[in-house]
């Protein structure tokens, strides 16, 4: 097959992160992919890095190359709203032209607009990377005709990890931003630090729009100055990850598609993750970990005192979480599951 994936974010996200994965596992496969997006973003230069054929278009506004492209492929995959407006748009003005399937690994939920209806009707399938978001999608279209899916994201398998030795050690990798929970994170730490002496709470991530001398304040007002660490941005987040005996997704919202649960099930480690997007999903309860009311530090505390007063629990919950990722997440699975759909959507597309 002939397919290029358009995706106009500036940045990285899971909507890149899941866009750039079935690219690449579909180019493996031996098919002739492209990326499409706007020139020296994030999305095209990390394409470029992974070895995937590009084609940078200036702002998606270059109508005429775009057309062109078009013509060239047998199948395009919009991974935004904008863009999928704008494929169809080009794909509609050429005699035979590629299909249209859209993938949406978006936070907010799906709304049917006023054009929704023209939009999907010229659609050709539907990808989503929860069963959430497929549920949403089929509510509010229940009038789509082709193909739809819930295809969830692929990741490259990292060597198994025993848990390490010392102390028990609680970590949160994500970006300093209020949605992320560290605040209830803390809030939570303080609540378990009495009961467990040994155990020692570990903030990872990048400063965004909270402040590292902020939660360290709150490290200092709430008595954890010797339990709990703001680490900042890590260069290697595996290597954080395979450090900890347990790790902590405690968003309040957003989680469309939560790379990082994933990335924890990977390193063979229980996750204990507030229940907001594909969080319940993907972690479930009693299999992969366990799951906290979002914004409620004594629903999380609840949820990971268990983890550190039971080893046998623990481990036991973080093979499942490494079999979990193994069945569910490894990066050749993505790829087969996108290969198979396009190959339904283009033997639906009636002949043109």
């Amino acid at each position: 097959m002939k397919i290029a994936h358009i995706v106009d974010e500036p940045y990285d996200s899971g909507i890149v992160h899941y866009a750039l994965s079935a690219a690449r596992g579909l180019a493996g496969a031996g098919h002739d992919v492209e990326v499409w997006g706007r020139p020296a973003a994030y999305p095209i230069e990390e394409a470029a890095r992974l070895g995937l054929r590009t084609r940078p278009l200036s702002g998606l506004t270059d109508l005429l190359a775009l057309r062109r492209a078009a013509a060239k492929v047998q199948l395009i995959n919009a991974h935004t709203g904008s863009s999928h407006t704008l494929a169809l748009a080009v794909a509609r003005s050429l005699s035979g032209g590629p299909a249209l399937v859209r993938t949406r690994a978006d936070a907010r939920a799906v709304r049917r607009g006023p054009a929704g209806g023209v939009l999907w009707s010229r659609t050709a399938g539907f990808i989503a990377p929860t069963r959430k978001i497929l549920s949403q999608f089929q509510a509010q279209f229940r009038d789509f005709a082709g193909p739809a899916a819930a295809i969830y994201p692929g990741f490259d398998s990292p060597p198994a990890s025993p848990e390490p030795e010392g102390p028990v050690r609680v970590g949160i990798v994500a970006r300093l931003d209020p949605v992320k929970g560290h605040a209830d994170f803390l809030a939570a730490a303080a609540e378990l630090a009495p009961r467990f002496p040994e155990a020692r709470f570990l903030i990872a991530g990048r400063e965004e729009n909270v402040k590292r001398g902020r939660l360290e304040a709150l490290v200092s007002s709430l008595g954890l100055r010797e339990r709990a660490s703001v680490l900042g941005h890590v260069p290697d987040a595996a290597a954080f990850m395979r450090s900890c005996h347990l790790g902590v997704v405690a968003s309040v919202g957003s989680e469309a598609v939560s790379r990082v649960a994933v990335e924890w099930m990977a390193a063979g480690r229980p996750v204990v993750a507030t229940a907001v997007g594909c969080l319940p999903e993907f972690v479930e309860e009693g299999v992969a970990g366990a799951l906290a009311t979002p914004g409620d530090p004594r629903s999380l505390a609840s949820a990971i005192a268990p983890l550190l007063g039971d080893v046998a629990l623990r481990r036991r919950l973080g093979e499942r979480a490494r079999k979990r990722f193994e069945t569910l997440f490894a990066f050749p699975r993505m790829a087969r599951e996108t290969e198979e759909f396009y190959d339904k959507t283009l033997r639906a597309v009636p002949s043109r």
